[in-house]
């Protein structure tokens, strides 16, 4: 069979470990598995105009088509459903774009999936009247592109203040969410095709309040309670997610609650504390979609 990801986060020799692996793994059962920029490629439309192209080629024939949108990617979007008019089998089924923060925290709360308090501001002026509210040390994150990913402490109201002008500077909205306790400390589960295959307990380096997405102090398998396989599940499930990580935090004495979700998580960690090959397990999943 024939993959693709349409992406432009990795190139054909500049790929994260989690492309390189499914690349790896799908190379490895016989399958093709393409990265293409959308930025190679063009729509056009008219009568016997092949509305795809790619680098000024018809788009190829492909089993299935995944991709990787950032959160004001029309131009992928569009590249998306085009495909899906001519017959290809396109993953995920919805526009739910990555990175974007403030439309992850409004669909999980809508689906009522326990999070921590999360606030959502656009100016200083705003978080100025619910300063009184806020709980220190909090966290505050950015909404667009890769800042989404960056992650800001207050440890009192002044640097609370200094952040949400900084931020709000930036023209788009901001969050901030409370920080419970444990710190430096989260289970992740991966999940795929609606179902966990693997999970882990990492603990930060020094001097990290959450774990990294690799090179933790430590990453041992876990077994989750069904709460929290449900809850993983759950969450993938809302993200439109066929394959994702899932960041939880477990508390003692209270019900596990959701950090974030990531789509193309790195797996390198997870395969070696677990022994589980978690990449094939999503190019078996795609096999599976593609039949």
């Amino acid at each position: 069979m024939r993959f693709c990801l349409l992406t432009r986060f990795h190139s054909q020799h500049g790929q994260s470990n989690f492309v390189r692996r499914l690349v790896e793994e799908a190379n490895a059962r016989g399958h093709a598995f393409d990265i293409v920029n959308p930025e190679e490629v063009t729509l056009q439309f008219g009568q016997g105009a092949a509305p795809v192209m790619w680098r000024g080629q018809e788009f190829p024939h492909y089993d299935l088509v995944h991709y990787a949108l950032r959160w004001d990617d029309d131009h992928t979007w569009n590249i998306v459903e085009t495909l899906r008019s001519q017959g290809i089998h396109v993953l995920p089924p919805q526009r739910v774009p990555m990175g974007d923060t403030v439309t992850m925290t409004r669909l999980f709360a809508r689906a009522e999936i326990a999070t921590p308090r999360t606030w959502v501001f656009n100016s200083a002026n705003q978080l100025a009247i619910v300063l009184g509210e806020l709980p220190f040390p909090c966290l505050f994150r950015v909404r667009k592109g890769a800042q989404g990913r960056r992650v800001f402490v207050a440890n009192h109201t002044g640097e609370a203040m200094q952040l949400a002008e900084a931020l709000g500077n930036s023209g788009h909205p901001f969050l901030v969410q409370e920080v419970l306790a444990p710190t430096g400390t989260d289970i992740r589960a991966y999940v795929v095709g609606g179902e966990v295959v693997a999970a882990i307990e990492r603990v930060a380096p020094p001097g990290f309040m959450w774990p990294k997405e690799d090179g933790n102090a430590r990453a041992v398998p876990v077994t989750l309670t069904d709460e929290e396989a449900k809850l993983a599940v759950a969450a993938a499930r809302v993200y439109s997610a066929p394959y994702a990580a899932v960041s939880l935090l477990r508390r003692q004495g209270f019900p596990s609650l959701l950090l974030e979700l990531a789509r193309a998580p790195t797996v390198a960690e997870v395969e070696r504390a677990t022994g589980v090959n978690v990449a094939g397990k999503i190019i078996e999943f795609c096999v599976e979609k593609s039949k």
